[in-house]
């Protein structure tokens, strides 16, 4: 385990790579709650006419790439506001238009200095230390940023109207953001190149998204899985002698796949076991009233050798008085909170087979509030 950290290549890609997935975290949850996730993934890739044009005036790559980027992502902007071209097609048309751009000027400057394989897969194992004192600047300044802002954030993030009645000022946090997201991603694509710039964007908040409701723990969940993922994926390259970009993405696309498959609340396995218990639930109560309106109408037990009654006959709900079936004061209560609520549903829809259907979703709370609106309705 000790081995790789021998050399400095490697301990400046493990360093380098946490931060950025440490800033990345802080940024990742406000974009995929905003659905701007292509956002990350169209000013990554608007860093290429940014870098093209820096090196025709010889300025500084992250110069030129961060006004590229921040352009991208003011013309989307302007694009949603001032046109009904909105969210996706508005990014798409800046992504590839930025992108194609950039391709068109490379391709007529033909400089060796700029390779395009780097700036899209990254080589996170030939980080300079100019590439690490950007990264770790940019870090500062956007983990500060977002941890003194984070209540306006949050706020203008879920609740964008009660945000302006605040007076808050909507415009400067959305374009403040941006900034944000741009000066991060492209000190990552500077370092890792695209691919993994954008990884680190958004996937370790979309499992945390599939774990966790609060943003600050979507955040605390983001640093953490994606440092896991960073150290797995670089030991992997070390030892497979694969790409260290690729490998990273790798192992956060299968965190991603096992949190989707096992979420305990938002997991495909979580939801067919819910399915199936709510399907139980459905069925068992059916047979429930069905006991009910057997126990009322008289008939005995020698005609319904079909219906199994056992079980409830451990439960406490019915028991058997001769040859006939008697409610206890709990099987009563139980049958009357679905016949009310099938009641209520009927009552309010006028429709006996939806009533039938949602009697079976009906909790005390959904009970009242259907009194209450019935009521309102009779007065």
């Amino acid at each position: 385990m000790l081995e790789p950290l021998q050399y400095e290549f490697f301990r400046k890609a493990l360093f380098t790579s946490i931060i950025i997935a440490i800033t990345s975290s802080f940024i990742s949850p406000f974009l995929i709650s905003k659905r701007w996730s292509l956002l990350g993934d169209a000013i990554s890739h608007a860093v290429l006419p940014g870098i093209a044009i820096a090196y025709i005036l010889k300025i500084p790559f992250f110069i030129g790439a961060v006004i590229s980027a921040v352009l991208t992502a003011t013309f989307v902007g302007f694009i949603e506001n001032k046109t009904k071209i909105k969210g996706d097609s508005a990014l798409g048309i800046g992504l590839t238009g930025a992108f194609a751009l950039g391709i068109a000027i490379m391709s007529i400057i033909r400089s060796k200095d700029i390779d395009l394989y780097h700036i899209l897969f990254g080589n996170v194992l030939a980080i300079r230390s100019s590439d690490i004192i950007l990264v770790v600047s940019i870090a500062i300044i956007v983990i500060t940023s977002i941890i003194i802002l984070y209540k306006g954030f949050v706020l203008w993030t879920f609740n964008p109207t009660l945000f302006r009645l605040y007076g808050f000022p909507d415009e400067l946090f959305r374009y403040f953001l941006i900034i944000l997201i741009s000066i991060s991603v492209v000190s990552a694509v500077i370092a890792v190149g695209i691919v993994l710039a954008v990884a680190l964007l958004i996937t370790p908040s979309a499992i945390g998204y599939l774990i966790f409701k609060r943003i600050s723990d979507i955040i605390k969940f983001g640093i953490f899985i994606s440092i896991i993922s960073v150290i797995i994926g670089l030991y992997s390259s070390y030892y497979l002698n694969v790409a260290s970009g690729p490998a990273i993405v790798i192992v956060l696309t299968i965190f991603f796949i096992l949190a989707m498959f096992l979420s305990p609340k938002e997991g495909i396995i979580a939801k067919i076991l819910r399915i199936y218990r709510r399907r139980k639930l459905i069925e068992w109560q059916d047979k429930l009233k069905l006991l009910y309106e057997i126990s009322e109408s008289g008939i005995s037990l020698e005609d319904i050798k079909s219906v199994k009654i056992s079980e409830f006959k451990k439960l406490g709900i019915i028991d058997i008085e001769g040859n006939k079936i008697k409610f206890t004061k709990k099987g009563k209560d139980m049958v009357e909170k679905l016949l009310r609520a099938h009641e209520l549903w009927e009552d309010y829809l006028k429709s006996h087979n939806v009533a039938e259907k949602l009697e079976h979703y009906s909790d005390e709370d959904i009970i009242k509030v259907l009194e209450e609106i019935l009521n309102i309705k009779n007065k």
